[in-house]
């Protein structure tokens, strides 16, 4: 009796890809029409704050769509379907093994690879207001992917104009709290209100806002062989969508 090949070792000679990342835009879209029609017109939506669920939605879809684009983007450098008989070709297959499990890091490394610099190197640094956004972004995306709570502790400070005890974020939220105080998308506890609510539209709309300049950004530093394919992805994601 024959024993069957294994998957690994047989050859493959063809592919059909379909990319899910370009049709989470127009999702984004959908969720801040509906949230927004829910808020003018349903008063238990506001005041029991069911739209966090939506806002965290769009939080994990905007991640999404920067996270596929960007393998997308890095898997078009290297051929699946060459033989691996020189070192070289290895390599490639290697690295497409290696993009399969790659993280946020691992995909600066991968980039670097396949271009000389990480994806921050070619946008300017850590410090560019676009990817300062974007990483952000990312950690926003997974305290909600995994369901963290926004913890806020008192140390007995009272607000400046009146009688009530200020409150400072902890934990992994309070870093992304920082930055929108920093960028002037939230006020400080003590000028504002005595908390801050991360999965607020103004907050969570920010965020979305920023996946589309980001993504230009990132398609001016491909060669247009590997641009033309993503190009076309991104056409099909960005039509009309995202506010």
């Amino acid at each position: 009796m024959a024993v069957p090949t294994k998957s690994k070792d047989k050859k493959i000679i063809g592919q059909r890809t379909t990319w899910t990342w370009p049709h989470y835009p127009e999702t984004i879209y959908w969720l801040q029409l509906q949230r927004d029609d829910e808020l003018k017109n349903d008063k238990a939506f506001r005041r029991f704050r069911r739209y966090r669920g939506i806002n965290a939605t769009i939080v994990i879809l905007s991640a999404s769509v920067v996270e596929g684009f960007l393998i997308e983007c890095l898997e078009s450098f290297a051929d699946r379907f060459q033989a691996e008989d020189t070192m070289v070709k290895r390599l490639s297959h290697d690295y497409l093994r290696r993009l399969e499990r790659a993280n946020q890091y691992d995909r600066q490394l991968l980039f670097k690879i396949a271009t000389g610099k990480t994806i921050d190197e070619h946008l300017g640094g850590e410090d560019v207001p676009i990817v300062k956004a974007i990483s952000n972004l990312f950690k926003l995306r997974n305290c909600v992917a995994h369901a963290r709570p926004i913890s806020y502790v008192s140390h007995g400070e009272k607000h400046q104009d009146f009688d009530e005890y200020l409150y400072e974020m902890e934990g992994q939220f309070a870093v992304v709290e920082k930055y929108l105080i920093h960028t002037k998308k939230l006020l400080h506890a003590s000028d504002g209100y005595s908390v801050n609510d991360l999965l607020e539209n103004k907050c969570v709309d920010f965020f979305a806002e920023q996946v589309k300049p980001y993504i230009d950004e990132v398609l001016k530093h491909l060669n247009n062989s590997n641009k033309f394919g993503v190009q076309h992805s991104v056409n099909v994601a960005f039509r009309q969508f995202l506010k």
